[in-house]
């Protein structure tokens, strides 16, 4: 297992996530996937990061599913074929679990310097 961070770009993931997260993802030490097997759906869901998937009707790209995850008022995690979920490929860590214990370290950080 890799020790050091993992650079992936937005388009290598397989996946779809808010651009500020990016650095986020980039801060796993190992690979994301989606979890299941088989042919992965042409059609999308929306996964909140309270983990809920959201099915979208029509075809919308998923940038656009993003943009309707916000306008619903929802904090989008990321946008992935329907039915499946983003996990760590080592440690099976959910995508949207790992958000948000990121941005918690990163809020009690700047409180810390602050104070």
């Amino acid at each position: 297992m890799s020790t050091g961070e993992h650079h992936d770009t937005i388009s290598d993931l397989g996946f779809t996530i808010p651009a500020e997260d990016l650095k986020y993802v980039n801060e796993y030490t190992g690979h994301w996937e989606l979890s299941g097997s088989g042919s992965v759906p042409e059609n999308y869901w929306l996964v909140t990061k309270d983990g809920q998937g959201h099915p979208v009707n029509g075809h919308l790209s998923p940038q656009q599913i993003l943009d309707w995850g916000k306008d619903q008022g929802w904090e989008c995690a990321y946008v992935a074929p329907y039915g499946r979920h983003v996990v760590g490929a080592e440690d099976e860590i959910q995508l949207h679990e790992w958000l948000q214990s990121r941005k918690r370290k990163e809020q009690e950080d700047d409180y810390n310097r602050q104070h």
